[in-house]
């Protein structure tokens, strides 16, 4: 992520979108909280 410009300040936000106030289906649900972890992994 880093390398097209996005930093941290925003993944809360983006985890939220992503997850639309609820929880991520999919292979395992995820909640906003791992979704973030997830992108914090990414820098």
């Amino acid at each position: 992520m880093s390398e097209v410009g996005i930093d941290d300040k925003n993944f809360k936000i983006m985890a939220h979108k992503a997850c639309r106030g609820g929880i991520l289906n999919g292979y395992k649900p995820l909640i906003e909280e791992d979704v973030e972890k997830i992108y914090r992994m990414c820098l």
